[in-house]
């Protein structure tokens, strides 16, 4: 069967739609092989152009893998062979002329749309999943009409087909065992994701303040802590050339003893998103015990076992109050106090200046503190690059820089008093989501501290950046808009623009409200939310009664469907054997006669009609009941019901008026008996 151009250019638009989301995550070599074949049906299903021919085709063919070649120098990925199966998805449109291409477009369009799902499980992804799904079987069913159906109809139809599906698809999610997956999947490269590092730079978070994408997330059982108080630790580093800091000499991952605080502590939990690192970003101050698979090493780290390539929900305890863990031994110390040779010579001598060797730990810390307090220094987003030693030049020439240069700078001038210090990465402040109770933590978050050591009170956290910038501490990195040429630098600034705008404001926090909850219920359901389900229905069921459940509601679901179909097959058939009742009252009349030998779908056109006695009209009248019959019974088009019967009606009409001529003739000796 020959596709007409209609069905062609309803399959173009699936193929359009259900490429579009893979189209931005892939280079625009791929968008464009695909468009360029999608285009060429276009031309010829509009008599444009002809078809290709079989030498340019195996150019295309070519081209194509020359390009993945290029762009995908390493097949140990995913990406290479989604790239592929989009090509090859793309291509059918270059040889789409029969209904067998027409559905294996069909059957590979639902393999494109699971393909999405490895690049976003967000539900805004899932809902545009099932709109796929609705238009691959709104062309399948356009295909296999004998006319174009009706947009009511064909709607009908689909959310038919979909409401008999999703119930089975809940049953399923809901009770069918959580197993292991049985293969591995080469996981998507995370080379190119920002985000902390274990090496901090002058300047390097400074970049992330251009990043907006969602970085963890917080739900507190209890009170949510103040944005001031809401440090998140992920790196520990202790080494420093003069201008990275880092973390060379890892401490051994073993489990830190955490010691008792008066305080009460609080549950947590922790929703990290997917990142290349294996550190945990954790609330301060750490309390309790580590999860499974998770190590809180001496330095203060708590590092998983694996790196964290999917979304991950820890459950963990903080404190109100500080603890005064960690250790400081002698390698350690040495480690923490030490400074590179003939470096920060400004500073050296302004240490020397104030006889910082006479002074308590305290009254050196409080020094510092004033110089920072007094000293013009700036929050800002363009400091200028450091000339010659960076240290020096921000504490006495710039005096403008981010969160790490105050960190960084304050850690040397404390290691220069003698004090050993090291710096915190991490994240500060997040934004409480009123409508889904939770705090969300994104890249722009990102923040530097420092800690000091304190004989008999251990590691104290010092955030030199509330000495010059407390608004950035108390109401978080929304307060940096205040800042010069925050609309002209920051890519996330559009979604400060709509501050005022409450309307928008309450939209935004329920989107994101949703997403929450999507990730919550649907993307982290585990094996332990099924068990409190199966104990919800009885106390008695547990996780090994689940796949007796998910039987069982399967059973329930296609039975209520098979007696819901019986039933309303009967009315059909009803209606069907009506009709039959008046072509075997026509047979009788010798109007219509079975055509033996020969079987046919359409009972109507198992007849034939008699070759005397018919008029052009009679014929017409019979050919447009065989055709709305089968528009009805066999193309699904229900609304064409009044026409059948009104067809029918009409070659009684003629079929009585022809009966009555022919009994006339019969009497009158003009014509043969019936």
């Amino acid at each position: 069967m020959t596709l007409t151009r209609d069905k062609r250019l309803g399959l173009l638009l699936l193929q359009a739609v259900v490429l579009l989301p893979l189209w931005l995550d892939f280079p625009l070599g791929v968008l464009l092989l695909c468009v360029a074949a999608m285009v060429d049906l276009a031309l010829v299903s509009f008599g444009v152009k002809s078809p290709l021919s079989g030498l340019w085709k195996v150019v295309w063919v070519i081209a194509s893998a020359a390009l993945l070649v290029s762009e995908y120098r390493s097949l140990l990925l995913i990406e290479p062979w989604v790239a592929l199966l989009m090509l090859m998805f793309a291509s059918k449109a270059l040889e789409l002329k029969t209904a067998r291409d027409a559905y294996q477009v069909l059957h590979l369009s639902y393999v494109i749309v699971m393909a999405q799902f490895l690049y976003d499980q967000s539900i805004f992804a899932a809902s545009y999943a099932l709109f796929c799904v609705a238009l691959t079987l709104s062309v399948s069913v356009q295909l296999n009409s004998a006319s174009t159906p009706t947009a009511m109809s064909l709607i009908k139809r689909v959310l038919s087909v979909i409401a008999l599906t999703i119930p089975a698809f809940i049953l399923l999610f809901l009770f069918l065992p959580r197993l292991p997956p049985l293969w591995a999947v080469p996981q998507i490269s995370t080379d190119a994701r920002t985000g902390l590092s274990d090496r901090l730079r002058m300047g390097s978070i400074g970049r992330l303040i251009e990043d907006d994408s969602l970085a963890l997330r917080l739900v507190f059982d209890e009170e949510t802590p103040p944005l001031a108080g809401r440090y998140l630790r992920a790196f520990t580093l202790t080494d420093f050339d003069g201008s990275v800091w880092s973390n060379d000499e890892p401490i051994e991952r073993k489990q830190r003893r955490v010691p008792k605080t008066q305080s009460s502590s609080q549950a947590y939990q922790l929703i990290l998103e997917p990142g290349s690192s294996t550190v945990v970003p954790y609330l301060e101050y750490f309390q309790g015990t580590h999860p499974l698979g998770m190590t809180l090493g001496t330095d203060g780290q708590l590092r998983s076992d694996s790196e964290i390539l999917k979304r991950t929900r820890v459950a963990l305890q903080y404190s109100v109050e500080g603890n005064g863990g960690g250790i400081l031994d002698s390698n350690q110390y040495k480690r923490a106090i030490a400074l590179s040779k003939g470096s920060h010579g400004q500073l050296a001598s302004w240490v020397r200046e104030q006889g910082l060797e006479r002074l308590s730990v305290e009254e050196r810390l409080t020094l510092i503190r004033n110089f920072f307090m007094d000293g013009g220094f700036r929050y800002s987003l363009t400091p200028p690059i450091a000339v010659g030693d960076p240290v020096d030049d921000f504490l006495f020439s710039s005096r403008a820089g981010f969160c790490e240069h105050f960190a960084s700078a304050f850690a040397v001038m404390a290691r220069m008093a003698g004090i050993p210090s090291r710096i915190v990465t991490g994240y500060q402040g997040g934004r409480f989501n009123p409508m889904g109770h939770y705090v969300e933590f994104r890249q722009y978050d990102a923040h530097a501290w420092t800690e000091v050591w304190i004989d008999g009170g251990g590691w104290r956290r010092v955030d030199p950046t509330v000495w010059v910038s407390p608004e950035r501490i108390t109401s978080g990195a929304q307060s940096l808009e205040d800042l010069p040429r925050f609309f002209d630098s920051v890519d996330w600034a559009w979604y400060r623009r709509f501050g005022s705008d409450l309307l928008w404001a309450d939209l935004v926090l329920s989107l994101n409200a949703l997403q929450h909850l999507w990730d919550q219920r649907v993307l982290n359901f585990s094996q332990k939310d099924q068990a409190q389900i199966l104990q919800w229905f009885s106390p008695d069921l547990d996780a090994n009664d689940s796949v007796h459940v998910a039987l069982a509601g399967i059973i329930v679901l296609f039975v209520s469907i098979a007696l819901l179909e019986s039933i309303r097959g009967g009315v059909s058939l009803t209606r069907t054997n009506a009709l039959r009742d008046r072509e075997y009252l026509l047979r009788g009349l010798n109007w219509v006669y079975p055509m033996h030998g020969f079987t046919h779908a359409s009972p109507l056109k198992s007849m034939s009609l008699p070759g005397d006695g018919l008029n052009n009209s009679w014929i017409l009248a019979w050919n447009d009941l065989v055709h709305t019959y089968d528009r009805v019974y066999y193309a699904g088009q229900q609304g064409e019901q009044r026409s059948l019967r009104q067809a029918l009606w009409r070659w009684q009409i003629h079929a009585a008026l022809a009966t009555m001529k022919r009994i006339l003739r019969t009497k009158t000796g003009l014509g043969k008996s019936g």
